[in-house]
Order: structure tokens, then C-alpha cells, then sequence
């Protein structure tokens, strides 16, 4: 039965493709095949909404969707390169929203997965967001809750541009000076965040930076202040061994 239903939407689509709900029928028949986990199939009525619907309600759904699709199939270039289409076409709204936000972090976080060599990368777009962020533009948290997602992936930044700081290995003669701005980053995190759910893995990662760069005093310091502010934590009760 469904897949009759799907060939009539196959032959209906060929040949009426100037029908008003032509755009939202194909839009709904790659969400069916997405639920369905045939990310392949979804990807092409998404791409078909994109290429032949520009101006359809659709398109922008089409497009956010066009990056899961990807993500599901675990092709991390291609969901970048999805998640640049989708995150341009958001810059173009008037209000590009908390989607442009979250957009603009999974191109951070894809890069920071491709591996080291991508790693400054990632960084650079953190900074960037961090940036965009602290301006407070309430364009960019047009609905309720979205000024606490926002937040949210404000102190993630932080954390995750700390984390790509700590993990650079070249050149050798910089990986100190990346570790120290490791450290930097996930004390201003802690700082002007002390409530973020980053907080105590950022002393945690502290502490160990430390004692990598052999300054005990300054280690001890951190795990104190994390068991002192944040007991019961995994972070805290790992930091008593």
C-alpha cells in the first residue's frame, strides 16, 4: 500500500509540479521517508523542495532537514557543506532565529570531529559564534526559550573551544602556549558561567592542565574549587581519587 502511494506521489510530482501544494506534498514525503530511517530517499524529495521550490514555505525546513539527512548517514563533509547552504539562506531572514544559531554550532562541532587538522577550524567558528552571541541581538531570539538555548550553546562554545585548544599537537613548540589557552577559556567559562552544566568539566580539564604543564598548586586549586562548587558531580567525586 505505501509503496503504491508513493509511486502515485512520483508520477503526481512529474507532472504537476505548478501545484500549490506540490512543494508541501514532496516536503511530507521525505519526512515520511526520514521517520521511516530511508535517509537516501528523504534526501532527494528534500533536495527536490530546495532546487525546484526556492520561494515555498518549505524551503527552509527542506533545507535544516537536508543536514539530518546527512548527519543520519554519517557523511560529516556533506552535512558541513548542508548545514553552510541552510545556515546562508537563515542569515538572509529578517529574524534568522535560534536555528541560525544552533546551525552555525554544528558547523563548529562538525569541524571539531573531522579530526586535529581541522581543529583551528573549529575554533574559529566557536569564536566567532561566542562573538555573535555576546552582541545580545534579540534577532536572534525572536521566541520564548529562545534566549536560553542561545545561552546554552554560548557556554558550549566555550567548552568545546577549550576542549579543540587542549587537543592540538602541532606544532610542538605551540602546544603549551594552546594548553594555557585551553585553560583560559574554560576559566572564562566558569567565571561568567558558573551555573552552565559545562562548568565542572571545564575545572576538571583546569586540573589536568595543569598538572600537564607540572603546576600542582594551581591543579589543586581547581579540583578544590570544583569539589567546593560543584559536590555530587561526576567531575567532583571523580576528582576525590
Amino acid at each position: 500500500k505505501e509503496d503504491r502511494k508513493a509511486a502515485i506521489y512520483e508520477v503526481y510530482f512529474d507532472f504537476f509540479p505548478a501545484h500549490p501544494m506540490a512543494a508541501a506534498l514532496l516536503y511530507q514525503t521525505g519526512t515520511r521517508n526520514f521517520t521511516e530511517g530511508d535517509f537516501a530517499k528523504a534526501l532527494e524529495s528534500y533536495e527536490r523542495v530546495v532546487e525546484e521550490y526556492p520561494q515555498s514555505p518549505s524551503y527552509l525546513a527542506a533545507l535544516k532537514q537536508i543536514t539530518y539527512c546527512h548527519l543520519k548517514m554519517e557523511n560529516p563533509k556533506a552535512e558541513l557543506i548542508a548545514l553552510k547552504r541552510y545556515s546562508d539562506a537563515l542569515a538572509k531572514e529578517r529574524q534568522p532565529g535560534a536555528d541560525y544559531i544552533r546551525a552555525l554550532f554544528r558547523m563548529a562541532t562538525g569541524y571539531q570531529k573531522l579530526g586535529e587538522k581541522y581543529l583551528p577550524a573549529a575554533i574559529k567558528r566557536y569564536s566567532a559564534l561566542i562573538d555573535l552571541l555576546n552582541t545580545n541581538d534579540p534577532k536572534y531570539a525572536p521566541e520564548p526559550g529562545d534566549a536560553e538555548q542561545n545561552k546554552d550553546v554560548l557556554e558550549g562554545c566555550l567548552f568545546f573551544k577549550g576542549v579543540c585548544y587542549s587537543l592540538l599537537k602541532q606544532p610542538a613548540a605551540k602546544v603549551k602556549a594552546y594548553q594555557v589557552a585551553a585553560i583560559r577559556t574554560f576559566q572564562e567559562l566558569v567565571k561568567d558561567h558558573p551555573k552552565s552544566r559545562f562548568a565542572p568539566a571545564a575545572l576538571s580539564q583546569t586540573g589536568t592542565l595543569w598538572t600537564v604543564l607540572q603546576n600542582p598548586d594551581e591543579s589543586q586549586d581547581a579540583l578544590k574549587q570544583l569539589q567546593a562548587d560543584y559536590p555530587g558531580t561526576p567531575e567532583a567525586e571523580n576528582a576525590l581519587f
